[in-house]
């Protein structure tokens, strides 16, 4: 057998049930390989495949109950590490939990990296805003178009987000957007507002990026909206979870 077909293959069961917190942090290597061993030496593309395939099970096998223990306690326990893959690609997994306000307020020399996560996304959207928009513009078959807005999508929600959380932060401070980065973000979010907008593949982009935007530009009523969700989610120090109020060292 040639050494391409010898390579190891997933076992077929992680294709017919619902994924597991072990199965993600597995094959995104937060677990030593022993553990499961079914992982160990898949090539990249192999990996690839697998954690596309664990991700669409989980929403497709996996009820809310369920969905919500594995992504909880996935945050619970790493976090810190996906953040870390945000700042060293390749990640994958975009999931909405409490742990997030949480983890970028933290005062915790693990959540350290956090604080540097804003520019990080902000220039790199800047630097592949060029191709973006025109694979874009060239693609308009629908299911190429929406792999393209979910690329700039995922990026322009997480930033979002993170404008939110730290709408307190004094002018000046390390973690918000140098000014220069601002001034050749908002273009890019003044375009994709335009095309998302009028787009069918994703009209919530466009005013995820139309938010975004005038986070960045001071709108007097956008902030007003982020000090209402920064009360909401003031009270870092306990966990996420509603009903939950186990404190940070659980």
């Amino acid at each position: 057998m040639s050494g391409e077909l010898a390579e190891p293959m997933m076992d077929m069961q992680y294709f017919t049930r619902g994924p597991t917190l072990e199965d993600f942090a597995s094959i995104l290597g937060f677990q030593d390989a022993s553990s499961n061993p079914r992982f160990a030496n898949l090539s990249e593309d192999s990996k690839t495949i697998t954690i596309s395939t664990l991700q669409s099970n989980f929403y497709t096998m996996l009820g809310p109950t369920q969905q919500n223990l594995v992504s909880y306690k996935f945050s619970a326990l790493y976090l810190p590490e996906l953040v870390k893959r945000i700042h060293n690609p390749p990640g994958f997994l975009k999931r909405h939990t409490p742990y997030l306000a949480k983890y970028f307020r933290s005062q915790d020399p693990i959540a350290e990296e956090g604080k540097s996560l804003m520019p990080v996304l902000a220039e790199r959207l800047i630097r592949v805003a060029p191709r973006l928009e025109v694979a874009m513009a060239s693609n308009p078959d629908y299911e190429e178009s929406a792999f393209f807005a979910s690329l700039v999508g995922s990026s322009v929600e997480i930033l979002g987000d993170l404008l939110n959380i730290f709408i307190k932060e004094p002018k000046g401070s390390p973690i918000l957007l140098p000014q220069a980065t601002k001034k050749a973000l908002i273009p890019c979010l003044k375009k994709w507002e335009i095309i998302f907008s009028a787009a069918s593949v994703d009209p919530t982009l466009g005013g995820m990026c139309r938010r975004t935007r005038n986070l960045l530009e001071g709108n007097a009523l956008q902030i007003s909206a982020a000090n209402r969700l920064r009360k909401v989610l003031k009270n870092w120090e306990h966990c996420g979870n509603p009903g939950y109020v186990k404190p940070f060292d659980m």
